[in-house]
């Protein structure tokens, strides 16, 4: 496949949070939402990675400081979304590549989809393809704009949608898959001839479109991916999705979960089949867990590492190894 550059856009305030963190740092499951984006990126196969910074970028930085991998640039002023990946084309340069573009208030986003995405794109031959979803409740998206044919004609923000636009379902998520000389091409010429002010990425489609290139919106059925985070609540959402996607996929690998909505399980959590997770349950970090085990109820496991049959219940394991076919005593808190 073609070489592809990622783009993560990060320089949010996030004024809806109501708090000194920026919002990309919000955690899910012990993870900074960014975390999540990043990893998607890796997954579907990026060669390389810049995220762009704005408020409070040096904590941003300094979260991901052990990622050497990683390309920082600031947009100092927030002036768009246009604006921010400007920012990055000394990372995107003159190769002959694709350039996928991300949000780094998305967590849900999956690097299945990604790839899935990307494959279309180099298929299909196109300039630029954006992900797109139907929602029942579309408000606060950009809307995905279609011909007759149902030909694909760019997308409108929801601020300058008219009021039949804002009557369509299916969205714009914001993740876009272009070709690098397309998007370069395209950003010379958008312009902040709107509402707000801004340089909006949806105006390249149709700088695209009028220049006969081809763009495709690519609709997914997994419509969780595209959900923002702008609130706590939201952020809360997107655990619980997340959370539910860990727990499933740990069920269908053989684990039994007595209460899914009591427990927590990192998302670098192993457990071996046959193992009995009961209520009230924490699993953080890189723990790893034998099979035949009983975790729970109300255990805490920190980094930790059980072998086959363990028992534990009330007690607290933190960067620590528990032996096989081990009856831990509640109350306990094992340390290395």
């Amino acid at each position: 496949m073609r070489k592809l550059k990622t783009v993560i856009l990060a320089a949010g305030m996030g004024t809806r949070m109501k708090s000194d963190i920026p919002k990309c740092l919000h955690e899910i499951l012990g993870h900074p939402m960014l975390y999540y984006v990043i990893e998607a990126a890796r997954t579907c196969g990026s060669d390389e990675i810049c995220v762009v910074i704005g408020h409070k970028g040096d904590l941003v930085r300094k979260a991901f400081e052990d990622q050497k991998d990683i390309t920082f640039v600031v947009q100092a002023e927030q002036k768009g979304t246009g604006h921010a990946v400007m920012m990055a084309q000394d990372f995107i340069g003159e190769e002959d590549c694709d350039v996928m573009i991300l949000f780094g208030d998305t967590p849900l986003v999956r690097g299945s989809v990604l790839q899935e995405m990307r494959h279309a794109h180099e298929k299909q031959r196109n300039a630029v393809t954006v992900l797109s979803a139907f929602l029942e409740d579309p408000t606060g998206y950009g809307r995905i704009l279609r011909d007759d044919q149902n030909r694909f004609q760019g997308s409108v923000e929801h601020k300058d949608a008219s009021v039949d636009e804002l009557k369509i379902h299916e969205v714009n998520s914001g993740i876009y898959c272009f070709r690098n000389e397309a998007l370069r091409y395209s950003l010379k010429r958008i312009n902040n001839h709107n509402r707000q002010g801004e340089y909006y990425l949806p105006d390249t489609i149709k700088i695209l479109l009028d220049n006969d290139e081809k763009a495709e919106a690519l609709m997914t059925r997994d419509t969780s991916v595209v959900k923002g985070v702008n609130n706590r609540q939201q952020l809360l959402e997107s655990q619980m999705i997340l959370k539910h996607r860990i727990n499933r996929g740990h069920m269908e690998e053989g684990v039994s979960i007595m209460d899914e909505y009591s427990i927590l399980i990192s998302p670098e959590a192993e457990i071996g089949r046959d193992t009995r997770i009961m209520p009230g349950t924490v699993i953080e970090g890189h723990t790893v867990i034998g099979s035949r085990c009983i975790v729970g109820p109300n255990a805490h496991l920190i980094d930790a590492t059980l072998g086959d049959r363990v028992q534990i219940a009330s007690s607290t394991v933190q960067n620590a190894t528990v032996a096989d076919d081990t009856i831990v005593p509640p109350y306990q808190w094992i340390k290395e």
